[in-house]
């Protein structure tokens, strides 16, 4: 009869060596609007907005989103970091097509400080320009709501 000792190491094994249930993906989603900005700039963007879905699969953080009634033409768009209302250092540069309407996408690796940033709702996607650069259009992603029955 095997010790309870060796049964232990042999449970241990087993369960190590047992595959890891595969993880659900987790969705998230942002309205941008335009970033706090000076009155007279706000109006010229007052028409301005745009969506973007975000899915965890993992670690891999796939972004698509669109936007729409720019008048200064987006030149790049970007995923930060930071508390909501606050602005937070940039983690990836994403995939923009189009100027004053367009749509964004992107694929990111995040870390595990990142993948908790995004369950606690404190990753944000932004859209900027060399006029603009802290910002035109900019949205923090969070659990989508859910539909009204």
């Amino acid at each position: 009869m095997p010790s309870p000792r060796a049964l232990t190491c042999v449970l241990l094994v087993a369960l190590a060596a047992a595959p890891l249930p595969a993880q659900a993906p987790e969705t998230r989603t942002a309205r941008l609007t335009p970033a706090p900005l000076e009155a007279a700039t706000f109006e010229q963007l007052a028409d301005a907005s745009g969506s973007v879905t975000a899915t965890l699969t993992g670690t891999t953080l796939t972004v698509a989103g669109a936007f729409t009634g720019l008048r200064a033409p987006a030149a790049s768009a970007t995923l930060h970091a930071a508390e909501p209302g606050l602005r937070g250092p940039v983690l990836a540069t994403l995939a923009l097509d189009g100027a004053a309407a367009g749509t964004i996408t992107g694929e990111v690796t995040l870390t595990g400080v990142q993948t908790g940033y995004f369950r606690d709702e404190w990753l944000y996607v932004q859209l900027q320009n060399d006029d603009y650069p802290d910002g035109l259009l900019r949205g923090w992603l969070v659990v989508p709501e859910a539909p009204t029955p």
